[in-house]
């Protein structure tokens, strides 16, 4: 056999053992200890209806944690300042939540409070805004709350 010949079928067995080493070492990692992140989930409910959403997003820049949800066509929008030691509402959009569109902002239109449990977001108040089913009467007050786990 030729020089090149070893050559070539060296560097091949070379190929071969990087290729298993790196296939043992991606089948190692994805073992059953792995630890999955906990689901996100949230439950909204304004003027005593109550929606279930499970297409949750949470994400943080800074000091500020925004949680926002839809579940057909019910969608939900919450901003808290993460900077204390508890999480202050700063505002709220609800959209078609069981008819019912509105807002709350810190210091604006309607009222609300926040309170967070280990990864559970909880804000409840009331929001100003109109009831589909009602779209010329604005500026009604209606109860809501949501609970949000991120």
């Amino acid at each position: 056999m030729s020089d090149m010949g070893v050559w070539a079928g060296k560097a091949a067995r070379r190929w071969l053992l990087a290729a298993l080493m790196i296939s043992a070492a991606g089948l190692t990692g994805c073992s059953s200890s792995v630890q999955t992140a906990p689901s996100s989930h949230a439950t909204l409910t304004v003027n005593g209806v109550t929606v279930d959403v499970d297409a949750l997003r949470c994400g943080r820049v800074k000091s500020y944690l925004t949680v926002a949800g839809d579940q057909q066509q019910n969608e939900f929008t919450a901003v808290f300042d993460v900077s204390g030691s508890e999480p202050k509402m700063d505002w709220v959009k609800l959209r078609n939540v069981a008819g019912f569109s509105g807002d709350v902002w810190r210091g604006g239109v309607g009222d609300a409070t926040a309170a967070r449990r280990d990864d559970t977001y909880v804000v409840a108040g009331s929001a100003y805004g109109y009831f589909r089913s009602r779209p010329t009467e604005l500026g009604v007050l209606a109860p809501f709350r949501i609970q949000a786990r991120c």
